[in-house]
């Protein structure tokens, strides 16, 4: 019975899903999440709604796992940070 020993990887439950399969399904879960509410907020641009902030928060979740969705968000809040500047009293246009 000592000769037969199963290596269990550390981390590994019962039903066999390591800490990897685990991090890949929530990935996966903010990914979806993310893309529909990118989704809806594309179609609340078009139709009555806050689509933009809901876009915002679409490119949140996704920036949280994804690098291009990071850049883009950062991209975005500069963007907004200048307009916001610009439309303030004594606010620079630069």
């Amino acid at each position: 019975m000592n000769q037969i020993r199963r290596r269990v990887r550390p981390g590994a439950g019962a039903a066999g899903y390591g800490r990897g399969a685990v991090r890949q399904i929530k990935r996966a879960i903010k990914a979806v999440i993310g893309f529909t509410l990118l989704a809806i907020g594309v179609v609340l641009i078009v139709t009555p709604g806050p689509g933009w902030l809901v876009i915002l928060s679409g490119l949140a979740v996704l920036a949280a796992e994804f690098l291009w969705a990071r850049r883009l968000l950062d991209r975005l809040k500069t963007s907004a940070d200048r307009v916001v500047g610009a439309l303030r009293p004594g606010g620079d246009a630069s």
